[in-house]
């Protein structure tokens, strides 16, 4: 882990399953999340709440939460995003490993899950990374030979 402290944006995402229990569901996400934070001396800029709204932009562009979080490293700020767990980001392992690959592959910006203990500023988070890439390309090539 890095010895000086890191700046950071979490991202919490609310599943339709848990929209009745949202607001706990939230502060028991967020409690993890602000516990690793302290551990790992890591100062959160910002914490995201996805409710699942899609927002419009000035020009026509639609945006959600996600986008917002992962915009506010592109600007200079945080230079990393903490998530509750993996399924906050992606619903499938292909999605998932796109939007890593794209966000986090270069390792200018930094991704941590907290419930599957993924750092990837880590040698072991960097292998989550390389092994999401090959299921990914695995399903690809799997959806692809079963419609051949």
């Amino acid at each position: 882990m890095a010895d000086r402290t890191t700046r950071g944006v979490s991202y919490i995402r609310i599943g339709s399953s848990t929209c009745s229990h949202g607001g706990a569901a939230v502060r028991i996400s967020a409690q993890r999340i602000s516990a690793y934070c302290k551990l790992h001396r890591i100062t959160l800029d910002a914490t995201l709440i996805d409710k699942g709204m899609v927002t419009q932009r000035e020009h026509g562009e639609r945006t959600t939460v996600l986008d917002e979080a992962l915009g506010m490293l592109r600007v200079g700020g945080p230079t990393l995003l903490i998530v509750p767990s993996m399924a906050h980001l992606a619903l499938s392992v292909g999605k998932l490993a796109r939007l890593v690959e794209q966000h986090f592959g270069d390792g200018t910006f930094a991704l941590v899950a907290v419930a599957e203990g993924v750092d990837t500023r880590t040698d072991n988070g960097r292998f989550v990374l390389g092994l999401l890439r090959t299921l990914a390309r695995w399903e690809c090539e799997g959806a692809y030979h079963a419609n051949s």
